[in-house]
């Protein structure tokens, strides 16, 4: 198995998502995983066809590979609409305008509710306390929602 094909799966990448580069930075302490869309993919959105418009740059920190800090890097297509206007597209891995993996956010939040302080976690987590208040937030917010509502006592879901 390629190192491509690793992150491909432990990422749970369909397509149109690749991984097209892994660059492995062991002085850095760092691996840099690069995933794109599919050359000539045409972006469908509930059952519309959407031309893509552009592409914008993104970095996501996600959990960490073997002790080495792990960064998904992609350039995020920018569909356009029948009505003109433009907007990025979803990312399977990441919210709306995180920095974060959906699975690095939900590993921080365990360490911050596992943690004495926020400063704590954060200092254990490689960020700053102002990016683990953020996540804490967002995974609020998200418990706030009507589907994450417990029935019987369960605690929702920090994801």
């Amino acid at each position: 198995m390629t190192e491509r094909e690793f992150f491909r799966k432990t990422l749970g990448l369909d397509a149109p998502w690749e991984v097209a580069d892994v660059e492995l930075d062991l002085e850095g302490k760092r691996v840099d995983v690069t995933v794109r869309v599919e050359a000539g993919t045409v972006w469908c959105e509930d059952s519309e066809q959407l031309p893509i418009a552009g592409y914008e740059e993104r970095e996501w920190r996600h959990l960490d590979t073997m002790q080495l800090e792990t960064v998904l890097r992609a350039k995020v297509p920018r569909v356009r609409y029948a009505d003109g206007p433009t907007a990025m597209v979803k990312v399977p891995w990441a919210g709306e305008r995180s920095r974060w993996t959906l699975s690095f956010e939900a590993l921080a939040v365990e360490v911050l509710r596992a943690s004495s302080s926020v400063n704590a976690a954060a200092k254990w987590l490689w960020i700053d306390w102002r990016a683990a208040q953020r996540m804490m937030g967002r995974a609020v917010e998200r418990g706030l929602e009507p589907s994450n509502a417990s029935d019987g006592g369960d605690k929702p879901d920090p994801r």
